[in-house]
């Protein structure tokens, strides 16, 4: 995913996206909160709130890093309220 988070960065956008389909295809859930920031990289907030969404549901390890500063984009968008509320987080911002 660090390759693909700099493919997304150099706007190879297609390369990223095959990346985070074959980590995905492997299993990858465990990383949803890192696949969420790629796809707002890549200007997807849907499939960037659809991935937290999937994350949340499968509790995925990396969900507690939804309060850095990378989700600060989707941060008052309504879902991604619900799943800090449903982690109990505070709201930030």
């Amino acid at each position: 995913l660090l390759r693909a988070s700099a493919h997304a960065i150099a706007g190879q956008s297609d390369r990223a996206r095959e990346i985070v389909a074959a980590v995905e295809a492997d299993g990858g859930s465990f990383l949803a909160a890192w696949i969420a920031s790629i796809s707002l990289m890549l200007g997807d907030e849907d499939a960037a709130l659809q991935r937290l969404e999937r994350g949340l549901a499968e509790r995925a390890a990396d969900m507690m890093t939804i309060t850095e500063p990378k989700f600060d984009s989707v941060r008052q968008h309504p879902r991604f309220r619900a799943i800090a509320a449903e982690m109990c987080l505070p709201q930030i911002g």
